[in-house]
């Protein structure tokens, strides 16, 4: 109920589920202006639930902004659509003006509740825009063979994909700038962190190299995402040399610049949110550098913006996805981006001008033409899948504001808040490293500076301390948590502590906590490090 609020989406997603308090949440919502980044992150079963929000927030006359910059054309008439029907325009008559709704890309489409008449960015405004933020970026499709270093001191062989990582990123350790590498996974990331400082040298040390993944400790990746807003931000001070190892987590809501950009394969929506990591500042620049921020190293200068996407084939040089690749994303995106970039006139982008149009090509509605039989029916299977989702989430809505005569239709369904998804996955874990010393009681940091808080009434400074080393996991890694993995009995009554596990740690000795047939451990650098045993 306060009067600004900041949450993840899946704060206003549960307005529209039939949970305990859901009108409260609509209540909530209502008398603000709601605004939805990243709107493109949503999956099928997401967006399902974001529409029916959004005829709800339709009938409340609640204004609304959706952000986003590969946003399918469809899906983004969809939402307008369900906010206008919700207003009380019919469906059909919208649909037959879907010209109307098309968004302009880059630009912006303001749709009126009350009349459903449309207003687009002004044409010259919209060409100044453009052309204020284009830039032409060149993309270079490098296969390689996919292989895990598990933990092994071994070079990896020439093609293989962290030797094709390392090759791309040795000029920076040489000659200086700031490069940006994105890999599919937690674990390829810390591979190829491992496998970079292991083997480039690096002329001002190991902070030249620096790992950032959700799996770290909040305290740390809080620490660390601050180090790279500062250095790749804006206004510096930028260092002489940094590369960045991460995950998508940095491609979302993070206004930095990166010199070189190298990404394992992934959809092409997502290839152009990184591109857009790419000189990013460099207009700006050009009429006002700021006092910390030193000219790009020559070597940059001379290739211009650079994305290497890492592609993994097989022998017979096709598309060969890992499997720890397929929880990332449907695997028709990647194979269908695979086969984009290889066809001529991919191999470089002007953006913001070409964006749509090529997210547009990978978001079909109907068969591609250009696309073999074995793509087309990966494409069939894509379809297929998000029409399940938008099923399965479908479920679980409220009825829409028409069908509501009174509070008993909101809840015709017996969901509790635990049980109700707003994501297609399960609800992750909570692991929290539990350091046991001989000689006094456990303590949060291998130091034993940090004890468990315990007794009957926590302190909100004392359970914030504890949230910022949790660490979020999937569901199954802590399936096997025994009674020896909860928290005191305190933590059981409290809802944010109770479904917390506790991994025991030696700080003595490190050794992974077991859990049924993971191996959990907390490293001060690589942070989670998961492996998985037969």
């Amino acid at each position: 109920m306060a009067q600004f609020t900041v949450a993840t989406v899946d704060q206003a997603l549960m307005a529209a589920l039939p949970v305990r308090d859901s009108a409260l949440r609509m209540l909530s919502l209502s008398g603000k202006c709601v605004i939805v980044d990243e709107a493109h992150a949503l999956t099928a079963f997401s967006r399902r639930i974001l529409t029916r929000l959004l005829h709800w927030l339709g009938s409340l006359r609640v204004p609304v902004v959706v952000l986003s910059a590969t946003l399918p054309g469809q899906e983004a008439r969809e939402l307008v659509y369900s906010y206008l029907a919700g207003a009380g325009h019919r469906r059909r008559d919208l649909m037959a003006r879907a010209d109307e709704f098309t968004v302009p890309y880059p630009g912006w489409l303001f749709t009126d509740a009350a009349t459903a008449q449309v207003a687009l960015i002004p044409a010259d405004a919209r060409t100044q825009h453009a052309a204020a933020q284009q830039r032409t970026v060149t993309l270079r499709l490098r296969p390689a063979h996919y292989r895990r270093l598990n933990g092994s001191a071994r070079r990896a062989r020439t093609g293989e994909r962290l030797a094709r990582i390392a090759a791309e990123v040795a000029p920076v350790a040489r000659l200086g700038g700031c490069a940006v590498i994105v890999c599919a996974t937690v674990a390829d990331a810390q591979d190829t962190y491992r496998y970079l400082q292991r083997f480039l040298k690096w002329p001002a040390g190991p902070q030249e190299l620096l790992l950032v993944h959700a799996r770290f400790p909040g305290r740390y990746l809080e620490r660390a995402l601050a180090q790279v807003r500062t250095g790749l931000g804006p206004t510096g001070p930028r260092p002489e040399r940094l590369v960045v190892v991460t995950t998508s987590l940095l491609e979302l809501s993070l206004n930095i610049d990166a010199d070189l950009v190298v990404s394992d394969l992934t959809s092409l929506a997502r290839l152009i949110q990184r591109a857009g990591r790419l000189w990013r500042f460099e207009q700006t620049w050009r009429n006002e550098r700021p006092p910390g921020i030193a000219p790009r190293p020559p070597w940059i200068r001379s290739r211009g913006p650079r994305l290497t996407v890492v592609h993994p084939v097989g022998h017979d040089r096709t598309t060969l996805l890992p499997d720890a690749w397929a929880a990332t994303e449907h695997p028709y995106l990647q194979h269908a981006t695979a086969h984009l970039l290889t066809l001529p006139g991919h191999h470089q982008i002007t953006l913001p001008g070409h964006a749509q149009h090529l997210v547009e090509l990978i978001h079909q509605s109907g068969r591609p033409a250009a696309w073999s039989d074995p793509l087309a029916a990966l494409h069939a299977q894509y379809l297929g899948a998000e029409r399940a989702e938008e099923h399965t989430s479908s479920v679980h809505l409220v009825p829409p504001h028409d069908r509501v005569a009174s509070l008993s239709d909101l809840h015709r369904q017996k969901l509790t808040a635990a049980q109700a998804a707003t994501r297609p996955h399960d609800r992750p874990g909570r692991v929290l490293a539990c350091y046991r010393h001989r000689d006094r009681p456990p303590t949060l940091d291998a130091a034993g500076q940090l004890p468990l808080p315990q007794g009957p009434h926590l302190r909100p400074a004392a359970i914030r301390t504890v949230l910022q080393h949790c660490v979020p996991v999937p569901s199954a890694w802590v399936a096997a948590a025994t009674q020896a993995h909860h928290g005191p009995e305190a933590w059981q009554q409290h809802p944010l502590l109770a479904d917390l596990v506790l991994l025991p740690h030696d700080p003595d000795r490190p050794q992974a906590a077991r859990l049924g047939r993971h191996q959990l451990y907390i490293d001060d650098e690589l942070g989670l490090v998961h492996t998985e045993t037969a």
